[in-house]
């Protein structure tokens, strides 16, 4: 297949150039099936995270693959998967941000330059650390890259206010019937739950140090997000998994 090369204009540079929180995918060249298929082109793939809980993809001048006819593109949280496991996995059956479809022709310059979507409030951005390009119309493979992790040390939009990573610790986890909630402090939180999916499983609940479970014996197996909320209305995601 005849590899293409597509063009970014100078004036889609200036957002990295301001931006607080940006990101350069690297690590590519996962696809020993099919190398025609891997993207090349140095700092060519650029995440940034931007001040109105928006995340965009910069594809730059010298960002390089082979056509396909539907190449989509995501960010994704891969826990703990291995390389062989993320290449044997669809992104959509994992946590993902979906970015777009990568035009391949000229009468639709979608994918050319820039994708700007917004962060899911169920989404801890800083678990989602790969770039997956993939062919879903043949459940096709293409390539993958990884960012740094987006946090409060690197990340000037990530601030936590009152809350801290280590405040509120979840066990056990994996979980089977109960989810313990231990909390650094006496404070009173909301919380909500969220499935992998984005779809609200328990809402606007209360948890305390004299009531700190809650019973997951009715969910369904998978992944879960808890975002906690006090009373100034700072946040925290967690994640959990239902066995």
């Amino acid at each position: 297949m005849k590899k293409i090369t597509f063009i970014l204009l100078t004036f889609f540079i200036v957002p990295i150039i301001n931006a607080q929180c940006t990101n350069i995918a690297s690590g590519f060249g996962n696809n020993t099936a099919v190398p025609m298929y891997n993207i090349t082109g140095a700092n060519s793939v650029q995440v940034v995270l931007n001040p109105n809980n928006t995340v965009t993809l910069n594809l730059m001048s010298n960002f390089n693959t082979s056509p396909g006819p539907d190449v989509k593109v995501f960010l994704v949280n891969t826990s703990n998967l291995t390389t062989a496991q993320i290449k044997a996995t669809n992104p959509t059956m994992l946590p993902n941000i979906f970015f777009g479809t990568v035009s391949m022709n000229n009468s639709n310059p979608d994918g050319f330059h820039t994708y700007t979507v917004p962060v899911p409030t169920t989404v801890s951005i800083s678990n989602y650390t790969k770039v997956f390009f993939y062919c879903t119309q043949f459940s096709q493979f293409w390539d993958f890259g990884t960012i740094a992790s987006f946090t409060s040390a690197n990340c000037s939009l990530l601030t936590l206010g009152k809350f801290e990573l280590d405040s509120i610790k979840l066990y056990p986890n994996p979980v089977s019937n109960e989810l313990n909630v231990e909390l650094s402090n006496t404070t009173d939180l909301n919380y909500k739950i969220y499935n992998a999916l984005g779809e609200k499983i328990i809402l606007d609940n209360t948890i305390s140090v004299s009531q700190n479970k809650i019973d997951t014996t009715s969910f369904q197996s998978g992944i879960y997000f808890v975002e906690f909320t006090d009373n100034e209305n700072n946040k925290l995601v967690k994640k959990f998994i239902k066995l």
